[in-house]
């Protein structure tokens, strides 16, 4: 069996989301270099660069992400993409006649919201709530409150969608729904 495209997202032999993640970025360079010429003009401003950013490059790269699993090198590979279109609409910076690029901080300052590695976990969890709230009989219901039987593999487990859950919940200090959760499993 090979590798292949579903609904956008590559399907590997070993539900690699490292491929995905890939995937999504390339698609959001293609989107992001598209509007490349608007995003150095002059004569467009930096609220509407940013509005562009927000409702036409993002969202190609956000597409499917509330199913996934994030791993430390995914989030970073993302926050590098965001600052890199970040850095286009804001500019340079003219320090002592000499020209540079702007710091992390200054790029998140001048921004001022949720970077999309947030953005990502804020859908996570609103899937999670359309999810809980679905009827019983729906196939999705039925998937999450189930679990695989079988014997698994040597080493350590894969990450799974429960476990990113649990741990946004445990960042944000709700206990309440992260037991519930924890209960069902």
């Amino acid at each position: 069996m090979g590798d292949f495209k579903y609904l956008g997202s590559p399907i590997t032999e070993n539900s690699d989301n490292n491929t995905d993640i890939k995937a999504r970025i390339m698609a959001g360079n293609r989107s992001y270099y598209s509007v490349l010429p608007l995003l150095r003009s002059k004569a467009v401003s930096r609220t509407t660069k940013i509005r562009m950013y927000k409702t036409i490059t993002r969202p190609v790269v956000l597409c499917g992400s509330e199913a996934r699993c994030l791993t430390a090198n995914d989030e970073k590979n993302l926050c590098v993409w965001e600052r890199k279109v970040l850095r286009k609409i804001f500019g340079p910076i003219c320090v002592a006649e000499y020209w540079g690029s702007r710091t992390h901080e200054e790029v998140r300052q001048l921004y001022g919201e949720f970077g999309i590695v947030t953005e990502i976990i804020k859908g996570r969890l609103r899937w999670l709530g359309h999810v809980e709230r679905m009827s019983e009989e729906r196939v999705v219901k039925r998937l999450y409150q189930n679990t695989t039987e079988g014997s698994r593999g040597v080493g350590r487990p894969r990450l799974r969608w429960m476990d990113d859950v649990r741990e946004d919940l445990r960042r944000m200090g709700c206990h309440k729904l992260e037991d519930t959760c924890t209960q069902k499993r």
